[in-house]
């Protein structure tokens, strides 16, 4: 599993859009577990 979401890659550039987006993109895929830190550098 890899430990990095982008949704630019998908989206293109959102600027602040990015993160929830990406967040969102996580939860639908299943990619978050119990316990699982996200980092969202801005």
């Amino acid at each position: 599993m890899e430990r990095v979401m982008l949704a630019v890659e998908k989206y293109g550039n959102m600027s602040a859009t990015a993160v929830p987006v990406a967040l969102v993109e996580a939860l639908s895929e299943d990619r978050l577990e119990t316990n699982n830190w996200i980092d969202a550098r801005i």
